[in-house]
């Protein structure tokens, strides 16, 4: 997630495109899709809910960027 937030403004269409592959990629679903996540450890919960608060928050800063 750093390496996309430092491409961000110099390559925002890919930044764009990889970051919403993640958010339906199944591969990534044991760390995104609340029920699996709702499975994990407390402290595992809150760290996979922080990547995604700033996956979406680096989202939407590039498509920002795209306007």
């Amino acid at each position: 997630l750093a390496a996309w937030g430092e491409r961000a403004g110099t390559q925002t269409p890919m930044v764009v495109r990889a970051l919403e592959h993640w958010r339906e990629d199944p591969d990534l679903a044991a760390i995104r899709d609340e029920a699996e996540v709702a499975e994990l450890a407390p402290e595992e919960q809150e760290a996979c809910r922080a990547l995604w608060r700033d996956v979406d928050a680096l989202l939407a800063r590039a498509r920002e960027g795209l306007r």
